[in-house]
């Protein structure tokens, strides 16, 4: 069996009058004991009601003890020794003025012995997982026992290192699975947290053991205050030192003195010397400066990488489950990749996050980016000046109105087959459209033109042009009623389709009436789309959608919407439809909403820029699209 031995990295936090946290490392020097009992380490956190002298002196009583009771029996179990040990100490230590908690791992061979008395935790990550294999509890003493093998990375932590951190950064600082690197991350973290006084953590990477383990023997102990004093030698500072000490001593006085060739020499080259060093002290404080700025670079990249993962793996969980709170995570979680993308930092590594986010993304907020949309029908085939301003869609029948040319036409949305309705000038200044089962409607001159589709037989005037209009913004047909949108006067007219007095076989239109009734309505001013299912829904040029029911205003508000609107231009259901349908022109998507107020989905596609009106058949699973003398659909999904 390979022998494994562990590589080890330790945080520590500062101690006070209150608190003191210690990791504690024994190798044993005696062959039997490390046969039978193995390399000992742990994490202990010991704390004081009120403020004491006593706490160092107490931690180092505290880790003789604990050396004591396990190794000075060597019949029991292992597992068993190591837990009665901890339980031990613990009780022996905490009262109802202190506290002590310890967690310790015993290595024998290729087995890992767990004990832990009190909050602190063990985690373990073997390949890319990373998990928690033992979980402390106040007053009560856990332990657990397993294979471990290379390349698996063992972390023991006080209850006070783990609150400290947030699970992301915990991760991300593990990413590379080197515990000097994740130490280098984290301690600065730690120190700047409230709780770093109790914070401890020993963090191993288990590979093959080439040789004996340094200081053999020894109990490590590394006292926090001692940490901050070392001051390592760099081979720069060697080499100064290795020069300054092969360079002649000379003394200059105040008179003048006579040196001969030799001195003359050694002086040009101290002098030499003198101006390498201090180039490449020059060269070397750049460099540092340079590396320094990058550790802060990659400290703010783990960091924030961590929170991502959190994040990502939150939103990830709840694509099923509440996808209103997944998008809301996804989103979280894409702005903070922003912050990290301008730090130029492991770019692979974020181009590859972002992928996995935009894929769940796709998943949750079904945003579906379109390349091309395909040509319904192109209206020049009709008629050589074909084009149009505005749709109006019907049980299948879409009618296009051309303002320049006071022109309509029909289109089979089944069929694909298109016809003039209406034009040589038979109507003028028309300005609206509407359609209702076989009948097309516009406002123009004289008020509103009824064109039978079959027959093309047209009627002007069937509602005459009424002083107290304001300016209509449009015309919608329901259920056999028109309604107006009129933004000059705020108001919403309705004329009812009956006999009005007509003769037999002919249908007219009752009065003039306010939608709104008695009711004061809005402010439409700012209104530019109108669209009727029963109850009528208003959009502003802002973006802002209003909902009336009977005439009075009904609560309606968006959720999920990562983006607003901008220029918005059309809102459109009809009776039949389960979904409202926004033409967002300056994001260049159509947007679907329930009718609730909840986002469902967005149609991306470049050339949304360009279209003036938009209608949709859900029955055909169509949305149709305006632009000049093309009519284009998108497929519903």
């Amino acid at each position: 069996m390979k022998s494994l031995s562990v590589k080890l990295a330790k945080i520590v936090g500062t101690p006070t009058l209150k608190n003191w946290s210690q990791v504690y490392t024994f190798f044993p020097e005696d062959e039997a004991k490390r046969k039978q009992r193995g390399t000992l380490l742990a994490v202990l956190f010991f704390s004081f009601s009120s403020s004491t002298e006593e706490t160092t002196a107490t931690g180092r009583e505290i880790l003789l003890r604990l050396h004591e009771e396990y190794y000075g029996q060597t019949q029991e179990p292992v597992l068993e020794r190591l837990t009665k040990t901890i339980e031990k100490v613990c009780q022996e230590f905490s009262t109802e003025e202190q506290r002590l908690e310890i967690t310790a791992a015993v290595q024998l061979g290729n087995i890992l012995y767990l004990a832990s008395f009190g909050a602190g935790e063990v985690w373990l990550k073997r390949g890319g997982a990373l998990g928690k294999v033992l979980e402390g509890r106040e007053k009560e003493g856990q332990n657990a026992s397993g294979f471990v093998g290379e390349e698996d990375l063992i972390v023991l932590g006080t209850a006070s290192f783990f609150q400290t951190l947030g699970e992301g950064v915990f991760r991300a600082a593990l990413e590379n699975n080197q515990p000097d690197e994740a130490v280098e991350f984290l301690t600065p973290l730690i120190h700047s947290g409230e709780a770093a006084s109790g914070a401890a953590a020993l963090i191993g990477k288990v590979e093959s053991a080439q040789e004996l383990p340094p200081e053999e023997g020894k109990g490590e102990v590394v006292p926090a205050e001692d940490i901050s004093k070392e001051k390592p030698i760099g081979s720069f500072t060697r080499f100064v030192a290795k020069v300054r000490g092969k360079l002649p001593q000379l003394s200059l006085g105040a008179i003048y003195v006579r040196r001969t060739d030799e001195e003359k020499k050694n002086r040009r080259t101290f002098f030499i010397v003198a101006i390498i060093l201090i180039s490449l002290l020059t060269v070397s404080l750049f460099f540092g400066a340079k590396k320094r700025n990058q550790n802060l670079k990659y400290q703010r990249f783990t960091q924030v990488y961590g929170e991502i993962l959190q994040l990502f793996d939150e939103g990830k969980a709840l694509v099923v489950l509440n996808p209103l709170k997944s998008r809301e995570l996804l989103f979280q979680a894409k702005a903070k990749l922003a912050e990290i993308e301008k730090l130029e930092v492991e770019t692979l590594k974020t181009e590859e996050l972002k992928g996995q986010i935009e894929a769940v993304l796709g998943q949750v907020y079904k945003e579906y980016q379109l390349s091309e949309v395909p040509i319904f029908t192109d209206l020049t085939l009709v008629t050589a000046e074909g084009r149009g301003d505005s749709l109006a869609l019907n049980q299948g029948s879409l009618a296009v109105l051309d303002r320049s040319k006071n022109r309509i036409l029909t289109v089979d949305a089944v069929r694909k087959s298109a016809e003039v309705l209406v034009g040589g000038g038979a109507i003028e200044a028309a300005s609206s459209l509407a359609i209702n089962e076989e009948k097309v409607f516009v406002l123009e001159k004289e008020g509103v033109a009824e064109i039978e589709m079959k027959s093309k037989k047209m009627e002007r005037g069937k509602i005459k042009t009424d002083e107290e209009w304001g300016e209509i913004g449009a015309i919608k047909a329901y259920a056999g009623n028109l309604y107006f949108l009129d933004k000059g006067k705020s108001q919403i007219w309705r004329y009812t389709a009956g006999d009005d007095g007509l003769p037999a076989g002919q249908a007219g239109f009752g009065a003039r009436q306010s939608w709104f009734g008695k009711s004061t309505p809005p402010n439409f001013q700012n209104t530019i789309s109108m669209a009727i299912d029963g109850s009528i829904w208003l959009l502003s040029d802002e973006g802002k959608i209003l909902k009336f029911v009977q005439g009075a205003p009904a609560v309606f508000g968006l959720s999920g919407l990562a983006k607003a609107f901008s220029s918005p231009l059309v809102i459109y259901t009809d009776n039949e439809a389960q979904f409202l349908y926004i033409l967002d022109k300056g994001n260049g998507r159509v947007v679907v909403l329930a009718k609730s107020g909840d986002y469902q989905a967005e149609y991306i596609w470049q050339g949304l820029k360009d279209v003036s009106d938009m209608v949709v058949s859900e029955a055909e699973g169509k949305i149709f699209l305006l632009a000049e003398s093309k009519i284009y659909e998108i497929e519903l999904r």
